[in-house]
């Protein structure tokens, strides 16, 4: 073969090399591959100016979108119905039987509440059945009633319970590595009442986790499911979102609806959690049944949720009303979305022609032969491919991947690195062939028989 077809085929495969990682890493991001979308998103934001202000893979079913976000300047307190060791003669017991929750939640309905949380399991002995079903019915007149349980994780698995499969996201919808998520598989406790068709869920507890100060978990994994916290269970049903409309991403954020606070978590679903709890305004539940509550107390909007916090009842469940207060913070005040703006895709057959073009470039300024001067060259091409497409980016309002642009001048010398390295073996076997042939071709003269003397007489 010819010096002139041997570096246009080192041309050829350097292209094909340059073509092959761009359209690899273009459907790693379009697939969302959590560790190269991670890079492209931080490319684009650094390219653009606006890091960690950018959301979407770029393709076409996923553009590209520019979000700016702030914090409330202030949020609603907390208000919060509690339950207390005091016997006022309002109920038949505490916690009150399913007679006197059904009084209790009807006339919150009459003030106008439509979601609500329960921060308690609701058990009982031996109820009555004809005033469970009357509560059941209550319940029902809610949008979104939310029961809280604690959860297991136990050797026997039950299916996701009613309440919480309707306040649940498909774990397939999830962003990211969800594996690190706790996994339960139960309710604690022996027949839990599940209220009424309509009713939903969240957990206040976890039995296999042990309750953090600065930390507490949002999210759980039970069977194909992603059940969440009661606190946020109920900011989603009090801003009449559907649970399909929760975007989960692992490691970063979870988000309310399209425009709801971006609340932050780690990698197992945790909340880091203010140092301070802010006030609540707090009363006891007996005022709702002596109809002594404030006029702004328990209106339609408010957060509330009813905890018991007596001194003979469960220690877990007293713990958590004490840290729900930094909970509810934490989730409301997140950063809330105020602007957004979507940047134009280019159209796939486009793109792939440029591409194309542009690996053929690249290819045709590789070196086959000295490999400093390819990575200089893939050097050059990567700050140039930047700065168009920061033009792009400023200019156009195009939002590229810009990774998989990037990432074909690596591919180009990669191809070139190896083309010469095969080129030096080539030139060795070459010399050392013809070292052989030369050696066999000329024998070693000091190993021919030396021929003898004939004596003279």
């Amino acid at each position: 073969m010819t010096a002139e077809r041997k570096t246009r085929l080192a041309s050829f495969l350097a292209s094909m090399m340059a073509l092959a990682v761009g359209l690899a890493v273009f459907m790693a991001v379009s697939f969302k591959v959590e560790i190269l979308q991670r890079l492209d998103l931080a490319l684009f934001g650094w390219l653009s100016g606006h890091p960690g202000e950018v959301a979407g893979t770029g393709s076409a079913d996923d553009p590209r979108m520019i979000e700016r976000f702030e914090v409330a300047a202030e949020v609603a307190p907390l208000q919060a119905l509690f339950l207390d060791d005091e016997e006022d003669g309002f109920f038949e017991q505490v916690p009150p039987p399913p007679a006197d929750v059904m009084v209790l939640m009807a006339r919150l309905q009459e003030r106008g509440v439509k979601a609500m949380g329960v921060g308690y399991p609701l058990q009982w002995d031996d109820p009555d059945t004809l005033a469970v079903e009357a509560m059941r019915r209550v319940m029902d007149r809610m949008d979104g009633l939310v029961l809280g349980y604690r959860l297991k994780d136990s050797t026997a698995p039950a299916p996701v319970a009613a309440p919480f499969q309707r306040a649940s996201l498909a774990y397939s919808e999830v962003i990211g590595d969800g594996t690190k998520l706790p996994v339960v598989n139960g309710i604690r406790g022996v027949a839990p009442e599940m209220g009424g068709d309509r009713s939903l869920a969240g957990f206040t507890g976890i039995e296999t986790e042990e309750p953090d100060a600065e930390r507490e978990y949002l999210l759980a994994r039970w069977s194909d499911r992603v059940v969440f916290a009661l606190p946020l269970a109920v900011e989603v049903a009090r801003r009449g979102l559907s649970f399909d409309e929760v975007h989960v991403h692992m490691g970063r954020f979870i988000r309310l609806g399209t425009d709801g606070p971006r609340i932050p978590i780690d990698f197992r679903g945790r909340l880091d959690l203010p140092e301070v709890a802010p006030e609540r305004e707090a009363l006891k539940a007996t005022a709702v049944i002596a109809d002594t509550l404030p006029e702004d107390f328990a209106r339609e909007g408010a957060t509330l949720i009813l905890t018991d916090e007596r001194l003979l009842g469960g220690k877990a469940d007293r713990e958590w009303a004490e840290r729900l207060g930094r909970v509810d913070a934490a989730i409301r005040g997140a950063p809330v979305r105020t602007e957004s703006h979507q940047m134009k895709v280019v159209d796939r057959r486009i793109l792939v022609g440029i591409l194309s073009l542009l690996a053929l470039a690249i290819g045709a300024t590789m070196s086959r032969h000295v490999v400093k001067r390819s990575v200089v060259v893939a050097l050059c091409w990567t700050v140039g491919l930047a700065v168009v497409l920061a033009v792009l980016i400023h200019f156009a309002q195009i939002g590229p991947m810009p990774l998989v642009w990037l990432s074909m001048p690596i591919g180009a010398v990669v191809a070139s690195v190896w083309l010469a390295a095969r080129e030096r073996v080539e030139v060795v076997d070459s010399s050392q062939q013809a070292s052989m042939a030369t050696k066999v071709a000329k024998p070693d003269e000091s190993k021919r028989p030396k021929k003898r003397r004939k004596k003279r007489r």
